[in-house]
């Protein structure tokens, strides 16, 4: 199982790059995918900002989207454990990334990021990681 950070997520759909073929083979290599609720949001950001500056048209945008409503993703919902958990974590990291280090705690999942920051985050809380540059 992998928690799968909103960048890695969106890189692999849209990144034609080596590095969005990083992020694909990642995201195929493990296909148990846990996010937390905020992650889809933050992708679908991204390809409207994306289709905003004419990186995507706005077909491609909606294919590209309807792919992240159809993808067989495991969505973990907030619950007020996870809520204090990550609240506890704000000197140390963003309360969106607190999310993705809580999930992996929670399910002995491995982080694949393309934040070195969260990374490292979850490095010290000796959790593993797959930095993806």
């Amino acid at each position: 199982m992998i928690v799968v950070d909103a960048a890695v997520w969106l890189a692999g759909l849209v990144d034609d790059s080596p590095l969005g073929n990083r992020c694909r083979a990642a995201l195929t290599t493990d296909t148990d995918w846990i996010v937390p609720a905020h992650c889809t949001l933050e992708v679908l950001r991204g390809l409207a900002r994306y289709e905003h500056d004419g990186v995507l048209s706005p077909e491609s945008a909606d294919a590209l989207a309807e792919r992240v409503y159809r993808a067989k993703v495991r969505t973990a919902a907030p619950d007020e454990t996870v809520l204090r958990q990550v609240w506890r974590s704000r000197q140390d990291v963003s309360v969106d990334d607190a999310a993705y280090l809580v999930l992996a705690t929670q399910y002995g999942a491995i982080v694949v990021t393309c934040d070195a920051q969260l990374a490292r985050a979850a490095q010290q809380r000796e959790l593993l990681v797959r930095l993806i540059r």
